[in-house]
């Protein structure tokens, strides 16, 4: 599955609140002015999830990431290609 059929994803003002889908989890990240995601907000903990609350954890946080960064919100340094270059391998 992805982040997308788990978590529940909105982005506004700044702010990232991700929930997962039946169950009480939930977390909003805000957006500091140095572009790193700060979690502000905490749901409970759900005996009846079907992951643990740091499992959760875990997967919003990537999916924050992920939503920040197509929205343009971080800089974030690009990732060189581990390709070899085509120039040195004639």
């Amino acid at each position: 599955m992805t982040h997308s059929e788990l978590l529940k994803i909105e982005a506004k003002n700044g702010d990232i609140s991700i929930s997962m889908r039946g169950t009480c989890f939930r977390i909003k990240y805000r957006v500091e002015q140095s572009h790193w995601l700060i979690a502000e907000e905490s749901g409970p903990d759900d005996p009846d999830a079907s992951i643990s609350i740091f499992d959760f954890r875990k997967l919003a946080w990537e999916a924050a990431m992920e939503k920040a960064g197509e929205l343009g919100w971080l800089n974030l340094p690009r990732r060189e290609s581990s390709a070899p270059d085509a120039a040195h391998n004639k």
